[in-house]
């Protein structure tokens, strides 16, 4: 029986719903397939993983112009390049516990951090192994080179670009988009799904979301959103965080027109549902987004990958990008009043969006078996 690693490096995010949707897709290709799903760095160092994450949050909720700078710099990467290297030699005793245990022939990264890790492993240890990477934003960024990936999945041909340039050979590198819940490329109509989510089906739908982990202004959003005219219902989803949650309740829960949730496994429904998305762009977000042709307010984007995120989807024409929350809402009901074309909006975004992602990535990583 083949054996395959999906890693991620935290929950609730973009990174940990890809690979659950990679491992869905894969079990469906292949029966004769055992997949397990880790965060690898919960075998090598909980403590420091923990604390990676907390620093994470704190710098983009606090000091986001640090994680600016920090993200995809050239200068840092080559400055830490010998605490990376430190940091991965003390790591491969785990490793070798946890491939020990479930021993893969492929591990498959949706995330950078584990790909340059068992990018590590391979070259000094066990050069068989084969490594993927499968790109969960729009945009490639430097710590995802590693000459140890056999085969890279990206969301556009630029990546394929930035990838040749920086030495990658193409026949290593697949055009598939972002993997996306293949229940994304069904569709029940609005107005059913609408029903189907407790919503007023004669309504326009205004979804408005923070991400996983609850992030950006949504309190600020609703406020502004809520002065939009028209026949309008604001679904808000808070994701993650559970506090951001018990606010948003207690402010506009008992409103007519406003329903708060929580984190969510119902968002191929909800994007069925929704006319107009207000969202920060995290990848997996935006990919579901492009998957249905929803017209899509970008707001509050964060440093580093969102940022580029934003400035790709923008530059398509796939997407608006909002200055603050209030300036959310004058694009919101532009749209609305048809005074910004929704439609071309909707159909830029279905050029970009490839509901069928991830079962063009499981095929072609079943293909690797064969090599």
């Amino acid at each position: 029986m083949n054996k395959l690693l999906l890693c991620y490096i935290s929950r609730k995010s973009g990174h940990h719903k890809a690979a659950l949707v990679l491992e869905n897709a894969l079990k469906s290709e292949a029966r004769n397939l055992k997949v397990k799903v880790v965060n690898p760095f919960h075998y090598t160092n909980p403590i420091l993983s923990r604390v990676t994450l907390k620093t994470y949050m704190g710098l983009i909720r606090r000091t986001p112009e640090i994680w600016e700078y920090l993200y995809d710099n050239r200068n840092v990467k080559a400055r830490t390049a010998k605490i990376r290297d430190f940091f991965h030699k003390i790591s491969m005793a785990r490793i070798d516990k946890l491939l020990n245990e479930f021993y893969p022939d492929i591990v498959v990264c949706t995330q950078a951090l584990p790909c340059c890790l068992f990018s590590h492993y391979k070259k000094v240890k066990d050069k068989k192994l084969k490594v993927v990477a499968v790109i969960t934003d729009y945009v490639v960024h430097s710590y995802w080179l590693n000459d140890e990936v056999d085969m890279y999945f990206v969301p556009s041909r630029e990546a394929v670009e930035y990838l040749v340039k920086e030495g990658v050979d193409e026949g290593r590198i697949c055009v598939s988009g972002i993997p996306v819940d293949l229940k994304f490329s069904g569709s029940i109509g609005k107005s059913r799904a609408k029903i189907k989510l407790g919503l007023p089906a004669s309504k326009q739908l205004i979804t408005i979301m923070g991400g996983g982990y609850g992030l950006g202004s949504l309190e600020e959003a609703i406020t502004e959103l809520s002065n939009v005219s028209g026949e309008i219902f604001l679904l808000v989803i808070s994701g993650g965080n559970d506090k951001l949650y018990e606010v948003l309740n207690r402010h506009y829960g008992s409103k007519d027109n406003v329903r708060i949730m929580g984190y969510t496994d119902e968002m191929n429904i909800i994007m069925e549902a929704t006319d107009m998305l207000i969202s920060k762009p995290g990848g997996m977000t935006s990919a579901e987004t492009m998957a249905k042709g929803i017209p899509m307010v970008i707001n509050s984007p964060l440093p580093g990958q969102e940022k580029s995120n934003a400035k790709y989807l923008t530059g398509k024409n796939a997407a608006l990008l909002s200055k603050n929350a209030r300036d959310a809402g004058d694009l919101a009901e532009k749209l609305l009043a048809g005074v910004i074309d929704r439609e071309k909006l909707s159909e830029n975004a279905l050029k970009i969006g490839n509901p069928e992602s991830a079962v063009i990535i499981s095929r072609r990583i079943n293909e690797l078996w064969l090599r």
